[in-house]
């Protein structure tokens, strides 16, 4: 369906960039790594990567007389060549699984990140602490301050453990962090 197909095209533009302004700040590649061609066509910050992607798959869609929906063919090579870029870069990085001085890799200290985010926001709702991230940051805005429903519901069933999943699951990497350096303390 041409739902599904704009879904696709939809991801696309807001991963891509997304994932090259994540790996610039945890110093994986430097802005200036991403290829010189994709910089020049698409731009190289996350702003300017989506705005060109958006305009241009609107532009062409609805320009072109095949009716197709899609990039012009410049912005098709600039975007494979940018997705190829943040596989060979960002998502196939071996060093991920490398232990350093500490013994873990970065994947097992971000496994550990979110466990212990998992393991003091479930306690913060079993102990019902309504001064805590989770209630402050999650379920006042799913309950509109009325716990009744969202936190009620699944309380009787015993599946709190889901609230805090859904919490997680909606967190920013900003948010993320701040909260994991909070509970560490």
């Amino acid at each position: 369906s041409y739902e599904g197909i704009v879904v696709r095209f939809c991801d696309t533009i807001s991963y891509i960039g997304r994932d090259i302004e994540d790996a610039i700040l945890l110093k994986f590649i430097n802005r200036s790594d991403i290829p010189e061609n994709c910089r020049e066509v698409l731009g190289d910050t996350n702003r300017k990567i989506m705005n060109i992607l958006i305009k241009d798959l609107i532009d062409f869609s609805f320009e072109n007389e095949e009716g197709y929906i899609g990039y012009s063919d410049e912005i098709f090579k600039a975007l494979k060549e940018l997705k190829q870029f943040n596989y060979d870069y960002i998502y196939s990085r071996r060093d991920l699984f490398i232990k350093d001085n500490s013994g873990k890799t970065f994947m097992e200290k971000l496994r550990d990140k979110f466990n212990l985010i998992f393991e003091f926001s479930l306690k913060d709702l079993e102990m019902e602490n309504h001064e805590s991230p989770i209630f402050k940051d999650h379920m006042e805005y799913i309950d509109d301050r009325d716990f009744s429903k969202y936190y009620k519901k699944y309380k009787e069933q015993d599946k709190l453990s889901w609230i805090v999943r859904d919490y997680i699951a909606g967190m920013s990497d900003s948010y993320f962090k701040e909260i994991s350096e909070r509970v560490k303390k």
